[in-house]
C-alpha cells in the first residue's frame, strides 16, 4: 500500500487534478476537494459563467460538450483556487429526512419547500414521490411516466430485489429543470453557510429515460461559484500536467463516516421498463441555462428562500461547525 504521507504530498502538487467521482461509498461528513481541481461546464457565452447563482459542473468533458451543443454555447474549463467543502448528496438527503419533521412552521411556503426538495431528491417514499410529481407537473412526457409506473409495478411484484428498500421503496433522483432550480436555491439557503455545494455519484432513476440505462450521471454543484473562488481557464492544461484522483482518496478523514456496503459501488439497472433513448435537448432547457438566463427570477427565488428557510429552521442557520436535462412546465404546489 502507498505511504499515506506520500499520497498527501502527491495530491498537494500544483498540477491540475481531474476528479473521478462516478462511484463512491456514502460519506456522512464533508468531502474536501483539492485546489486546482479541473471542472467542466457547458454554458452560454452571453452570460457570465461564474456568478453567485448555483451551477452544475462535471469532471467529464464529454458530458459538458453535450450541454454546449447549442448556438452561442461553449465548454467552459474552470479550476478551484481553494479547497472546496462538499457534502455527499445522499448525506444531504438524510439530513433533510430529519429536518422535515423538525420544521418550525407549517406555513404553506414551508410545506411547498419540503415538497420541492422531496420531489427532486427522493426524500420520501417512491409512491409519495409519484403523487408529488403528478401534482407538480401539468404535462409529463409519456415515456417518463410509463417508465415510472412500470418501475412501481416492478417493485410491487418483486419488492426484495437489491437496490429497493423491502420495507418501503424510497424516492429517486428526479432532475427536472424547473423544480431542480427551486430545490437548489433552497439547498443553498439551508447548507450554503456550511459547505460550498454537493457531489453525487451516478444514480439509477426510471424518470431519466433520456439517459443510457436510466443512469443519471455524477454531478457536482456549487451553491455560489463566485464565493467558492472558482476561476475560468482560457487554455486547457496539458494532459501530462493533469492528475486523475479518485474521490475515495479525499474521503478518508477522521471527521467522516463511510458505508462501503456491497452493492453501493455501482448503480445497477434492475429494471428495464420504459424506453431508453438519447434525446437532443436545447441548452436553453437545461438546469445551468435556467440558472444563468433567469437572473431576476433566481433573485426572487433566493429572497423567497431566505424567508421560507427562516420559517423552516426557526429563523436560524446551521452553525459552521456543525446528456441534457429534462424540462417540464411546473405549476404552483397550491
Amino acid at each position: 500500500m502507498d505511504n499515506p504521507h506520500q499520497i498527501f504530498l502527491w495530491m498537494q502538487d500544483e498540477n491540475s487534478k481531474l476528479l473521478n467521482m462516478n462511484n463512491f461509498p456514502i460519506v456522512y461528513g464533508t468531502i474536501n476537494i483539492l485546489s486546482n481541481t479541473l471542472l467542466y461546464r457547458g454554458y452560454n457565452r452571453k452570460y457570465n459563467p461564474i456568478t453567485s447563482r448555483p451551477a452544475y459542473f462535471t469532471s467529464d468533458i464529454d458530458i459538458a460538450k453535450a450541454y454546449a451543443g447549442s448556438c452561442d454555447c461553449e465548454v467552459g474549463m474552470f479550476t478551484s483556487t481553494r479547497e472546496l467543502r462538499l457534502y455527499d448528496l445522499r448525506f444531504i438527503r438524510s439530513i433533510l429526512r430529519d429536518l422535515f419533521p423538525q420544521r418550525k412552521s407549517n406555513h404553506k411556503d414551508v410545506i411547498e419547500c419540503c415538497n420541492t426538495l422531496a420531489l427532486a431528491y427522493g426524500v420520501c417514499s417512491y409512491k409519495r414521490q409519484m403523487e408529488l410529481l403528478k401534482k407538480r407537473f401539468d404535462n409529463i412526457d409519456k415515456d417518463r411516466l410509463d417508465s415510472l409506473v412500470q418501475y412501481q409495478n416492478f417493485i410491487d411484484s418483486q419488492p426484495t430485489l437489491s437496490g429497493v428498500d423491502p420495507v418501503e421503496a424510497q424516492g429517486v433522483r428526479i432532475a427536472e429543470t424547473n423544480n431542480d432550480a427551486e430545490a437548489l436555491i433552497f439547498l443553498k439557503e439551508i447548507f450554503g453557510n456550511i459547505v460550498d455545494g454537493y457531489v453525487a455519484p451516478k444514480m439509477h432513476s426510471p424518470y431519466h429515460t433520456e439517459k443510457s440505462g436510466n443512469i443519471h450521471p455524477s454531478e457536482l454543484v456549487l451553491f455560489d461559484p463566485e464565493k467558492s473562488g472558482l476561476t475560468k481557464l482560457e487554455k486547457h492544461p496539458n494532459s501530462e500536467k493533469i492528475t486523475t484522483i479518485d474521490i475515495n482518496l479525499l474521503t478518508n478523514r477522521y471527521t467522516t463516516a463511510h458505508f462501503p456496503i456491497r452493492g453501493f459501488d455501482d448503480p445497477k439497472l434492475i429494471f428495464s421498463g420504459g424506453k431508453t433513448k438519447n434525446v437532443e435537448i436545447a441548452y436553453y432547457e437545461t438546469s445551468n441555462a435556467f440558472l444563468e438566463m433567469n437572473e431576476k427570477k433566481i433573485e426572487r427565488l433566493g429572497n423567497k428562500a431566505k424567508k421560507v428557510v427562516g420559517k423552516l429552521l426557526g429563523g436560524t442557520q446551521f452553525a459552521h461547525n456543525v446528456k441534457p436535462w429534462p424540462c417540464t412546465e411546473i405549476k404552483s404546489w397550491t
